[in-house]
């Protein structure tokens, strides 16, 4: 109480919520806090009691109410409380004041938190449980049409939902189904063929006659008129649909809905088809049946083709059956039949034609005689053909076999007789067999009719052999006819083969049984006697130390040997001895003695100190710390333990010291190591200190105890450890530390005790210092560990002892170190949580650290635990508050803005599939819709369609027009070769027959007359002009299958529109496809049974072919006959409608060599023959193919062959003395020239081998000098050969001329004819070789006349292969083996050349080497400037042969030597003459007064011959040394080798690059449409990997012909070029006979020196015109043009220069050279077409080229004629035509045959005689005269 007044009577009572605990108060201010209450008057505040509570202060009790009574749905348990407790979601409390809440919903009831009643869950939720707190929305799949429901209910099958908190399912849209319960989406389409209404379970299949071809739909389609569907189901595939590309039907793997099959028909929406009447068929799809054609029939209804009448059979009237031939018979025409003819057989009526009588077979003698026919009518009638029997043969189209005669057999039904082979024989006419050879009998050729005997030395033990066989050597035979050789015996042996006889072994040898020859017996054996069969091994001590010996030597004292066959004793080794004879083996000295010298025989003893083991060579000392006392010791004793002993060879061991100690054998004493100790002397080992002791000194006697504060457990230790950190030791002497316990530490060494962790740290044990407790955790004083703050707690910093609580809103894990607040969507209600409560779903917390959540509000929805509510979508809904989810829209309905609580159903013309959804679509072209609310839009049906958006109908297809597939928005037109005549078509069917249709159109026209009709893409539909080679129908009716290709002409596939002309005439045959006939791609299109059936209609029996293996066949094929895959490559059609017999493959290009012995081309005839018929033919036949060719070479070889005659008659008549060989002298011309050299000479003298000497005597007073000319030529004088020499008299000098004329042979002259025209041969050679390639390389068809021309030269270009018909021996060469053939061979040829150059060739080397003879002959440097640096090595090697001894000085005698080499005619009076005039002319002598010739005075000399035109004798001798150092024999082969590569390099250059030129096939079955084949060799499929595998290989063989003979020729003029571009090198080399490039004669010899290049040009000319032209296109007159070009450029060139050094030659070259400019410009003109096509033409035309192919040929013979036939028809009449210009010289230049000029006019008049037989540049090769030198320059110039 309280009183504020004075004077009061009593005090005032404070109000209630207030109270006054002091007395004499005058207020009464304070009041009760919350959670308490206070009546009035009150001392003090009591808690409000349980199931009260006071929010705040000052509450007052009244009327006996102290504190607000708790609400419905809350409830308080505690007293002095200030708020009550909500009831848990899912509890509930209907009371006031409650002091709890207990009550739980029941099931299909919920409560929110603080509810005081429970709430029925909504339809499409539950309440599985009691308590809940609130209702689960159903899943998708399930829905709950009821309130207060504790479980949903699963979608029925038909049904689904798939948006959760639903009270009902929706169906299945049309087109969907359901099987199972409980789904929550219907995304199972209906299959094609299937359909559904709408909340289907399962899908329906279509019924019988409909279809459905697309999935998700809602009803099938009608089949289609011209279809059926046979089953339910259908999808409305059939075995044939429509093609993108073409338009036209293609195979398909799977059908259910089927075109009327061949043979049916119906009108449409039909089951099944009608079947057509008999005599009727149709094609498939047809709506009618149509009548068989004629010569065809059929009998039975339902058919898809008629038969043809077989062979043999005419059909009726009425097309239903056909009447046979009588077998025999054929059909001659389509109403009557004839017998076969003879040769011929018909076996029955299904044989068609009659069949050829094959080779081996015969029809019978039963002639008929046909009077329509007449004699070409005589026929048999036979129905078979006889085989022939065993000993006969036949040919084809026989009436009998012939005999086979004797030594030949034949088998049954032989083609013909066959040699018997060697080792067999037939005695008799008629044999089927040959017999055998019996054992030791033998036929040694073919065609035997008996056998002989092997001779005596041979044998043969087999039947049936051709060869007896000589006996090894070894083996005798001493009869005949032996089956086998018989062994020599042991003893015996024969050196050779075939004897009949054994020789005896001589004493010392021996021979086992079958020895060729006797063994001398080895060292070590011996043999006493002849005729041994083993020598005998000598004997242990003893020897034989020669071979054939007959006794053993006994082994020496001091030598033993143990073994037996021994060749020598062996001295005893070092420690062993011998002292017995005949010792076997060296006794080893004992153990303690020694012998160090070999032989011996006694052991010495060792010296005291020493050992030895038994068999030492030497003793040997004590080892140190080892000793011994004793003689003859084998060991030394260890020294015991404790002892030791330094040296070697010691007799006693010392003690080893104290601290010390030894092992046993030791050699000194060891000190005790540190921690180790040995008091004692003698010890073996020092003691290891204990635990807790150590020793730092080693050698000590005693240890340490560890001080404190130390251990060391270990013993042996020199030292003790201070205890570590964290561990202590109070005492001395211990072997370990302690460990400081936990909760304690120390952090120095050594320490005695550890300290204690302060509060709010702890330490492990053994810590050396304590740890600070982390944030979040807490310790007490000496703590081990610290522990985490309790989840609810948190401790902010370290080092704390207690944790605090979290606040409200707040909440922490264990050992946090401070609390987080509740995150969004989450409520913290009291302090210290671990964790926040999430908002339920359908209310938010939007702020973080909230105790409470809001309720979402009607149109919003949230998730649990959320922060904010959120609007609904577009398409979605909320119609109530507190929506954990929004309801979308469902199909055919929307919502378009959020926050939306209904849906808005699709107009009219729109649609939507989908739910919640926030709009509708305009229904798409091709669909509709009619109804609101519509889910999807309808797809407008087949023949229908929609182009618009939002419609609600479809638009028929227009006729013309059709659109197939469903949801069409345009119709398309009929492709071509279809139509449509009705609107709404849903497809277009094929116009029937061979009519066709453009595009669009509504009825089918027929193909006209040379037009036919195209059936695959591109040209589908199409009618197409007949191409050149082809017959169409002459009322038209063609199509691209039934196409006639004429006789020759082919085309790649049956149905291909490409024709080609076959390149052989004969080869291609007319192609006529049998009516009614259809192609494989139609076939294709139809099932496997069904075509199986159209095949079998045809009724065509194949023909027998061979095995088709690994086809596998693309794209159309028309034949039904097989085919055939040849080798890897080529795919080849049946011949039966391509190739004529014996031709196949491309084109038919190829001979057939499979069919019988095969067939090869005929080279003249272009035809391919059977090889059994031409197997009689030679080689030389093959080769010779052409009459012009054959005349030719006839005729050269005629020529040749008189000449090489005459020369033989000569040599004839000469052996049996009738006659000299040559012309005497008598004979003219050599009458006259031997009268001029009477008239001036003072002797003439005719020698032995016919040659002329005459001398003169010329008396002079000046020096002479001398003179050897020799001078080869060929008519009338080959050799003249003068020599003069001078003899010295006082004042004067007598000079003696000697010269020797030796007159010309025939063989010469032949000889000369053919050196003199070689080079004609080469431009000849090259002309031909560019001329006959020029047809196949600018892809030219020249006159056949023309054609048959050029190819007989193709002999020019080495390429005979093709003619020797190698297709008949080898079945599979093609152009592959013939191109290695052609590049390996000359390859091989070239290598043989090289062995000849390796066996006879190389240089006749000097002594010494190039850079010996550079250095031992120095250039003068005067000198240096006019020689070149191959120049003077030639000096060097020259000047060697005469300074044989390498002086650098020639005297005379090296002189002499030299001169007796060079001419080795000279008698010994000239050589001394001329090695006397040799150093007269030099005037060379050295100090001392000797004649010498030095390195520096030969060059001198050699530079006033060569470069200053000065002829000296030396010179002239030298240049007979230069060609004695000729590599003769090298040059020869290199200019063979040249010839080789000249010959071979068009040929087989062309034949390289013709390797690359394919010929590509369009229209093809291959994958990429084309084929490809060699132009050479269609066999060749360049595609294929036998091609593509030789490709590199004719790269590389390209790099050795035609890019490798140029390069080679190039490199070798290029090395040459100083000599061939200088004419007086030039000279030089003629003189002397080409010493250094006699070798590239062949290249340079027939050029200009200026143009010596020029064989590298013509080589570039060849390639480029003979080869190189045809990498142009086929079809382009590229090649042509560019040949005409180069050939124009090339003419003018060798107008222009004339490069050949012979005139003629250069005229010869430019008229061929303009022949063939004009042979190309006759192919540009066949190229363009301007050639008229007709015969005349072609004839006329080809003539003309053959007369410009000629011109050049023709006026090189004449030339020939006119040049060489008069001076060879005097030759070998002895009426020489040329002799009269010497008499006609004497009568006009009378003065040069004067006194003193007889001897010059003789030698020119010689050498004009040279110069008309064209050998200008061969003339007088020496002269003294210069200007005889200048003019043969100039005419080498």
């Amino acid at each position: 109480k309280y009183q504020a007044s004075t004077g009061q009577s009593e005090c005032t009572s404070c109000d209630g919520g207030k109270y006054q605990a002091s007395t004499g108060a005058t207020t009464c201010t304070d009041e009760c806090t919350a959670g308490e209450y206070s009546g009035s008057g009150a001392v003090a505040c009591t808690a409000c009691p349980v199931g009260t509570a006071a929010p705040g202060a000052g509450q007052a009790e009244v009327a006996g109410t102290k504190c607000p009574e708790c609400v419905k749905g809350t409830f308080q348990a505690s007293t002095g409380e200030t708020a009550c407790t909500l009831c848990t979601a899912g509890k509930y409390q209907s009371a006031f004041g409650a002091t709890s809440c207990t009550s739980e919903c029941p099931l299909g009831k919920y409560s929110p938190e603080g509810a005081f009643e429970c709430t029925y869950c909504v339809p499409g939720s539950v309440a599985p449980g009691p308590a809940s707190g609130s209702c689960a929305n159903c899943t998708a799949g399930k829905y709950q049409p009821y309130q207060g429901q504790e479980a949903c209910f699963e979608c029925a099958a038909g049904k689904f939902m798939a948006l959760t908190g639903r009270a009902a399912c929706d169906d299945c849209e049309p087109g969907y189904f359901e099987g199972s319960t409980g789904s929550a989406l219907c995304d199972s389409s209906c299959a094609k063929g299937q359909f559904s209404r709408g909340g289907a379970a399962t899908c329906t299949s279509c019924a019988k006659g409909q279809y459905q071809n697309r999935t998700a739909r809602a009803s099938c389609h009608p089949a289609p008129a011209g279809f059926y569907i046979p089953e339910v189901g259908s999808t409305g595939r059939t075995n044939r649909t429509r093609a993108q590309t073409s338009g036209f039907y293609e195979v398909t793997s799977e059908a259910d809905m089927f075109p009327c099959e061949p043979g049916l028909f119906s009108e449409g929406a039909a089951e099944a088809c009608s079947m057509c009447a008999t005599g009727r068929f149709s094609q498939g799809q047809s709506t009618n049946c149509k009548q068989c054609a004629v010569g065809s029939y059929q009998n039975l209804p339902g058919q898809q083709a008629c038969v043809r009448c077989a062979p043999g059979l005419l059909s009726d009237a009425s097309r239903t059956s056909c009447k046979a031939c009588a077998p025999g018979e054929f059909v001659r025409n389509t109403s009557a039949c004839a017998a076969c003819p003879i040769g011929h057989y018909a076996p029955s009526a299904q044989k068609g034609a009659c069949l050829v009588c094959p080779e081996g077979f015969h029809t019978a003698a039963n002639i008929t005689f046909d009077p329509v026919l007449g004699d070409a009518g005589r026929w048999v009638g036979a129905t078979t053909c006889t085989a022939c029997e065993p000993g006969t043969y036949s040919l084809a189209e026989s009436i009998n076999c012939k005999t086979c005669t004797r030594g030949q057999f034949s088998v049954n039904a032989a083609r013909y007789c066959v040699d018997c082979e060697k080792g067999r024989f037939s005695a008799g006419d008629g044999a089927g067999a040959c017999d055998s050879c019996a054992a030791g009998k033998v036929a040694k050729s073919m065609g035997r009719i008996s056998c002989e005997d092997c001779p005596l030395g041979q044998s043969q033990g087999a039947t049936g052999q051709a060869n007896c066989t000589d006996c090894g050597v070894g083996k005798i035979a001493a009869t005949m006819g032996r089956t086998d050789c018989s062994d020599c015996g042991s003893g015996e042996y024969n050196p050779g083969f075939g004897k009949s006889a054994c020789l005896d072994c001589a004493a010392g040898k021996f021979s086992a049984e079958g020895a060729s020859e006797c063994t001398a017996c080895p060292l070590g054996f011996f043999a006493a006697e002849s005729k041994t069969a083993e020598c005998i091994a000598c004997e242990s001590g003893k020897f034989a130390n020669v071979t054939e010996s007959t006794a053993c030597t006994v082994c020496p004292v001091g030598q033993s040997q143990g073994a037996t066959g021994q060749f020598g004793c062996i001295d005893c080794a070092p420690g062993t001895i011998a002292p017995l004879n005949t010792s076997t083996s060296c006794v080893a000295c004992a153990a303690g003695r020694f012998q160090d010298v070999e032989g011996e025989t006694a052991c010495v003893a060792c010296a005291v100190g020493k050992l030895s083991a038994e068999g030492a060579a030497a003793c040997g000392l004590c080892e140190t710390g080892k000793f011994t006392n004793e003689l003859e010791s084998t060991v030394c004793g260890a020294c015991v333990p404790g002892q030791f002993v330094p040296t070697e060879g010691a007799s006693a061991c010392l003690d080893c010291p104290p601290g010390t100690y030894s092992s046993e054998g030791a050699y000194k004493c060891e000190n005790c190591s540190k921690g180790f100790s040995n008091p004692d002397f003698g010890q073996s080992s020092c003691a290891a200190c204990e635990g807790g002791k150590y020793q730092d000194i080693m050698g000590s006697a005693k240890c340490d105890e560890c001080s404190a504060g130390k251990a060391q457990g270990a013993t042996g230790q020199p030292l003790c450890v201070d205890c570590d950190v964290g561990k202590f030791a109070a005492s001395t002497g211990l072997t370990a530390c302690a460990v400081c316990v936990a909760g304690q530490f120390k952090n120095s060494l050594g320490a005695s005790a550890c300290d204690d962790c302060a509060a709010g740290k702890f330490s492990p044990v053994g810590a050396l210092a304590c740890t600070v407790c982390d944030t979040g955790r807490m310790s007490l004083n000496g703590s081990s560990s610290c522990d985490a703050c309790l989840p609810g707690k948190f401790a902010l910093s370290q080092g704390l002892g207690k944790c605090t609580d979290c606040a409200l809103g707040q909440f922490s894990a264990e050992g946090a170190t401070q609390c987080s607040s509740c995150d969004f969507g989450k409520i913290a209600a009291t302090t210290g949580q671990e964790v926040c409560a999430s908002c339920l779903a359908g209310r938010n917390a939007a702020n973080q650290g909230m105790s409470s959540c809001t309720v979402c509000a009607p149109g919003q929805f949230s998730a649990e635990a959320s922060k904010n509510c959120q609007d609904c979508l577009p398409g979605y809904i909320a119609p109530v508050q507190g929506t954990s989810d929004c309801a979308a829209c469902a199909a055919g309905t929307f919502a378009r803005l959020g926050g939306g609580t209904a849906c808005t159903m699709c107009p009219m013309g729109q649609s939507q599939g989908g739910t919640g959804q926030q709009g509708c679509t305009d229904c798409a072209v091709g669909t509709f819709a009619a109804l609101n609310g519509s889910s999807a839009c309808q797809s407008c049906g087949g023949g229908t369609i929609q182009p618009g958006t939002g419609s609600t109908n479809c638009l028929k297809c227009s006729p013309g027009q059709y659109q197939s597939a469903t949801g069409g928005y345009e119709c398309f037109e009929c492709a071509a070769g279809t139509f449509a005549a009705k609107p709404g078509a849903s497809f277009c069917p094929y116009c029937p027959g061979s009519t066709y249709a453009r595009a669009g159109s509504t009825v089918c026209d027929h193909c006209v007359k040379n037009y036919f009709l195209g059936l695959y893409a591109p040209y589908a539909g199409q009618c197409l002009k007949c191409p050149v080679g082809t017959t169409c129908a002459e009322n038209g009716g063609s199509d691209q299958v039934n196409l006639e290709v004429d006789d020759g002409y082919w085309r790649i596939t049956p149905t291909a529109i490409t024709v080609s002309e076959c390149t052989l005439p004969s080869a291609c045959k007319r192609n006529t496809p049998p009516e009614g006939s259809v192609s494989r791609r139609l076939l294709s299109l139809f099932s496997p049974s069904e075509r199986a059936q159209e095949e079998a209609s045809f009724q065509v029996e194949p023909k027998e072919e061979p095995q088709v293996e690994d086809l596998q066949v693309e794209g159309p094929l028309v034949e039904v006959a097989p085919v055939v895959v040849r080798r890897d490559r080529k795919l080849l059609y049946s011949s039966e409608h391509k190739c004529n017999p014996g031709y196949t493959g491309p084109l038919c290009a190829l001979c057939d060599t499979e069919t019988g012995l095969g067939y090869y081309l005929n080279p003249d005839t272009k035809e391919c023959v059977a090889c059994q018929a031409e197997s009689a033919k030679s080689l030389m036949d093959l080769v010779m193919g052409s009459i012009i060719l054959k005349i030719i070479f006839f005729g050269a070889c005629a020529f040749f062959a008189v000449q090489i005659s005459l020369v033989a008659l000569a040599k004839y008549r000469e052996h049996h003395g009738m006659i000299e060989e040559g012309p005497t002298w008598e004979d003219e011309p050599y009458a006259s020239i031997k009268r001029i050299a009477e008239l001036e000479n003072d002797s003439v003298t005719e020698n032995r081998d016919g040659s002329l000497t005459f001398v003169k005597r010329t008396v002079v007073m000046s020096k002479p000098k001398m003179t050897v000319t020799s001078v080869k030529t060929t008519t009338p004088v080959s050799e003249i050969k003068t020599i003069t020499t001078a003899t010295e008299t006082p004042g004067k000098q007598t000079i003696l001329r000697r010269t020797t004329l030796k007159h010309s042979s025939r063989w010469q002259a032949l000889m000369h004819f053919v050196q003199t025209n070689k080079v004609k041969v080469k431009i000849f050679t090259a002309f031909f070789q560019i001329a006959t390639n020029i047809a196949f390389n600018c892809a030219l068809s020249f006159p056949d006349n023309f054609s048959n021309m050029v190819e007989s030269f193709a002999i020019l270009n080495i390429d005979i292969v093709p003619s020797l018909g190698l297709n008949c021996r080898f079945r599979a060469f093609d152009y592959i083996d013939q191109m290695i053939v052609q590049t390996v061979g000359p390859i091989l040829i070239a290598c043989f050349l090289l062995l000849l150059y390796l066996v006879f060739g190389g240089k006749k080397r000097t002594a010494k080497s190039d850079r010996e003879l550079e250095e031992l002959y120095a250039v003068p440097e005067e000198l240096e400037e006019y020689f070149s640096t191959e120049e003077a090595r030639h000096f060097r090697r020259t000047f060697f042969f005469f300074d044989k001894d390498g002086s650098n000085q020639i005297d005379m005698e090296e002189m002499a030597n030299a001169i007796r080499e060079c001419h080795n005619d000279a008698t010994e009076e000239e050589v001394q003459a001329l090695n006397r005039e040799l150093f007269y002319e030099a005037g060379l002598k050295t100090m001392d007064g000797e004649d010498v010739f030095e390195f520096e005075h030969f060059l001198e000399s050699m530079h006033e011959a060569r470069h200053l035109q000065k002829t000296s004798s030396f010179s002239i001798l030298v240049g007979k040394a230069e060609i004695l150092l000729t590599d003769r024999v090298g040059q020869a082969i290199f200019s063979n080798f040249l010839v080789l590569t000249f010959l071979v390099l068009c040929g087989t250059s062309a034949t390289l690059f013709h390797y690359f030129k394919c010929h590509s096939f369009q229209e093809s079955d291959r994958p990429g449409g084309q084929e490809r084949y060699l132009y050479k060799d269609y066999s060749v499929d360049c595609d294929g990997a036998r091609y593509q595998t030789y490709i590199l290989y004719a790269w590389c063989m390209i790099l050795v012909y035609p890019v490798g003979i140029p390069a080679l020729y190039a490199t070798v003029i290029v090395q040459n070029r100083e000599v061939l571009g200088d004419n007086e090198a030039r000279l030089r080399e003629m003189t002397n006979d080409y010493p250094t490039i006699g070798h590239l004669r062949f290249l340079v010899e027939s050029y200009k020196t200026k143009y010596y290049w020029f064989e590298v040009a013509e080589c570039g000319r060849r390639l480029l015109l003979a080869s190189a032209i045809g990498i142009f296109d086929s079809d382009s007159p590229a090649s042509p043009a560019v040949g005409f070009l180069f050939t124009l450029i090339f003419s003018w060139a060798f107008v222009q220069y004339r490069p050949y050094k012979i005139e003629g030659d250069s005229s010869l070259a430019v008229v061929l050279a303009y022949s063939l400019s004009l042979l190309f410009l006759a192919g540009l003109l066949i190229k363009v077409d301007i050639v008229g096509d007709s015969p005349e033409d072609q004839e006329l035309f080809g003539n003309v080229l053959m007369i410009i192919l000629f011109l050049g040929p023709v006026g090189t013979v004449s030339q020939l004629a006119a040049d060489n036939l008069p001076g060879l028809y005097a030759q070998y009449t002895k009426k020489p035509a040329k002799y009269k210009l010497l008499e006609e010289d004497k009568k006009a230049n009378p003065e040069k045959y004067e006194e003193g000029h007889t001897m010059n006019a003789l030698i020119e008049a010689a050498d004009e005689v040279k110069k008309e037989s064209g050998e200008q540049g061969d003339g007088l090769r020496k002269r003294e005269s210069k200007g005889t030198r200048d003019h043969l320059a100039s005419l080498d110039r």
